[in-house]
């Protein structure tokens, strides 16, 4: 009877403690949960040979899927570009997705542009299940430039073109039925940089953006405030370095700003994550977002 009373009495002690304790766990939790949540160092291999099987799959999809167009807007540049539709049948309005080309892109051809992140949404599978307008611009010249501040941080600025390119998307949006509160950027280096700009100009426009392996601009996050964005960049990127989206991110972070989700990528240099186009986690992702 002894033994019995002075077990129950260390268990009632042991739970007092836990009691105690616990609301500390409660504190402590979020900020763990928020770290784990936001920022990730991908080490998993990727098999490089059903990627890249993978890529030249969607490469083969025909260009014909796209219709091809060209505007002039108020800055006298003209703008070619492929737009694919969704499928038909089905009534409503659509996401629109803006998908910006990286620097071995540029031209006038309205093809080049046509790379695996644009030929991704084409697939009949991703198609089906994330229906959508998207939107390839093809810029005749760079549509973002590369300055040095302090310390050999990169910050990107908008050339004059891209402003052709947002009031294309403007004038899409009349004439289509667009859901206006799912508007996307998309982009890979060059084009990671100028989707950056492009919501940075207009946050108004676009619910979210995923950039890959850019070049942001620095000056401020705060026209960002209220719009998530997904960046992921490799840690052996020698031609756009990792620091300056580890700059971005941090003020972003340090502003609590919308949700930034940053996808270090342990051992890739300046190409896209794999995954990125052999997966959807990026409609997954996009399909969560809206204004």
């Amino acid at each position: 009877m002894i033994l019995r009373n002075a077990r129950r009495a260390v268990c009632i002690r042991a739970r007092h403690k836990l009691y105690l304790l616990f609301p500390l766990l409660l504190c402590a939790m979020p900020r763990l949960h928020a770290r784990d949540r936001n920022y990730r160092l991908v080490t998993t291999a990727v098999d490089s040979v059903a990627a890249e099987a993978k890529k030249k799959t969607i490469l083969a999809l025909s260009n014909d899927l796209f219709d091809a167009g060209t505007f002039r807007g108020n800055l006298e540049t003209n703008i070619n570009y492929r737009l694919l539709p969704p499928p038909g049948g089905k009534p409503g309005k659509y996401p629109l997705i803006v998908i910006f080309h990286n620097s071995g892109r540029i031209g006038t051809d309205n093809t080049a542009q046509l790379d695996v992140l644009v030929k991704y949404w084409a697939q009949p599978a991703i198609r089906s299940r994330y229906p959508a307008y998207v939107l390839a611009v093809q810029f005749p010249l760079r549509s973002s430039n590369y300055t040095t501040l302090s310390g050999d941080l990169m910050t990107s600025v908008a050339a004059s073109c891209l402003q052709g390119a947002l009031q294309l998307t403007d004038s899409l949006v009349k004439v289509l039925p667009v859901d206006n509160r799912r508007i996307y950027a998309l982009g890979f280096s060059m084009g990671a940089s100028t989707a950056n700009n492009a919501m940075m100009a207009r946050p108004g426009l676009f619910a979210a953006g995923v950039c890959i392996s850019g070049i942001p601009a620095q000056e401020s996050v705060a026209p960002l405030q209220q719009t998530p964005v997904w960046l992921v960049h490799g840690n052996k990127d020698t031609e756009n370095p990792i620091p300056a989206d580890k700059a971005w991110y941090r003020n972003r972070q340090a502003q609590h700003s919308a949700p930034t989700l940053f996808w270090e990528i342990e051992g890739l240099g300046h190409k896209i994550y794999a995954p990125l186009y052999t997966t959807e986690a990026i409609p997954e992702w996009l399909w969560q977002q809206h204004r």
